[in-house]
């Protein structure tokens, strides 16, 4: 399993988002392993308090609303409890 954790910011307008990719990978069945994306907004400072902290806690994410993509497309969703 592949579990990445980006923080990112909009080149165009400053906006700070929170990117979280999962891949499962299916080694014992033939079929397309599921990769998922999770894209949440973030303030400002939200931002900073990640970028400052050495393990950066996201429980605060939890519930919040955001963007889901997956093979399915692009849905809006709320962001899970990991």
């Amino acid at each position: 399993d592949h579990d990445r954790q980006t923080l990112c910011r909009c080149q165009t307008c400053g906006a700070w988002w929170f990117e979280r990719f999962y891949e499962y990978i299916y080694f014992d069945e033939a079929r397309p392993d599921d990769q998922i994306r999770w894209f949440a907004r973030l303030a400002e400072a939200e931002a900073e308090s990640l970028m400052s902290e050495s393990k950066p806690r996201i429980s605060f994410l939890a519930g919040r609303p955001c963007f889901r993509l997956d093979e399915r497309g692009t849905t809006r969703t709320t962001y899970p409890p990991f």
